[in-house]
């Protein structure tokens, strides 16, 4: 054998026993520590240990995705359902204003725009002198 494959197998064990001499102490101290609160009197539970997992992304996949926030809807659908609800159709403005009443003041002018772009591209909506409509329709 090479010297550095020696030595990077000696480092890689080192190493290894170093991490299981580390948890064990780790383990040693939350039992003693948990016993403290114990003898004060007072009760916590200790933290279950948590499971070490692979990275998910090692398989070759991506990470799940959080699914979107509870209780805000699709933007999408919101934009669409605005402007199908208005005859003349609608302009960035008015939008803009049922968005922020809906979706809080912290929604970004330049979010609507872009979904409003998307919308536009996918053929959903038209813009027509400054309003936004549907695709389509009769309005003029």
């Amino acid at each position: 054998m090479h010297s550095y494959e020696e030595w990077t197998r000696s480092e890689i064990g080192r190493l290894r026993a170093e991490a299981q001499k580390a948890s064990a102490e780790a383990d040693t101290l939350q039992r003693a520590f948990d016993k403290w609160f114990e003898l004060n009197g007072q009760t916590i539970e200790s933290p279950a240990p948590k499971k070490i997992e692979a990275n998910p992304s090692s398989n070759g996949h991506a990470p799940m995705r959080r699914g979107r926030r509870l209780g805000h809807g699709s933007k999408n659908s919101k934009a669409i359902g605005m402007i199908a609800a208005s005859p003349s159709g609608l302009t960035i403005d008015e939008i803009f204003s049922g968005f922020t009443k809906t979706f809080g003041a912290k929604y970004k002018r330049s979010s609507m725009r872009a979904l409003l772009f998307n919308q536009k591209k996918l053929g959903n909506i038209e813009n027509r002198n400054g309003r936004y409509m549907i695709a389509g329709g009769q309005n003029t």
